[in-house]
């Protein structure tokens, strides 16, 4: 019995970490879209920032619904960071979103919403890169 207690707890455990970094990983992002937004002057990318924030909690909570409308807000998000920026990264972004969502229901979204991520870190890099230029 004392075996099965302590898979329970490393379940708990993995869980709990699990859900503080999807949490402070949308948090940091979500702080990320909102300075920029404000750097740019763009209001529109700051009102998605907050519902991008929402999207992740709800990806946390309920995987495959979650995962279409945060990639559906997220393909918003890289489209408007692509126009600001014209950095190809977000493009490319925008696209692999865009598939996430619609490949959720499939369960390859997950996948694809990992390449998503990717590609809009390297944006936001690149982003930071030519900014502090």
């Amino acid at each position: 019995m004392g075996g099965s207690s302590g898979a329970y707890l490393g379940d708990l455990v993995y869980l709990a970490v699990d859900v503080f970094v999807v949490v402070y990983g949308a948090y940091l992002i979500r702080r990320g879209i909102e300075g920029i937004g404000r750097y740019f002057d763009n209001h529109d990318l700051i009102s998605k920032a907050a519902s991008q924030f929402i999207w992740w909690i709800v990806y946390l909570i309920i995987p495959f619904i979650g995962l279409i409308f945060l990639g559906l807000c997220m393909k918003e998000i890289s489209k408007t960071l692509y126009d600001l920026t014209g950095i190809e990264d977000f493009d490319t972004a925008e696209d692999r979103w865009k598939w996430a969502a619609y490949l959720a229901v499939i369960l390859v979204g997950g996948l694809i919403g990992l390449f998503a991520l990717y590609s809009t870190r390297k944006g936001f890099k690149r982003m930071i890169n030519q900014m502090a230029q």
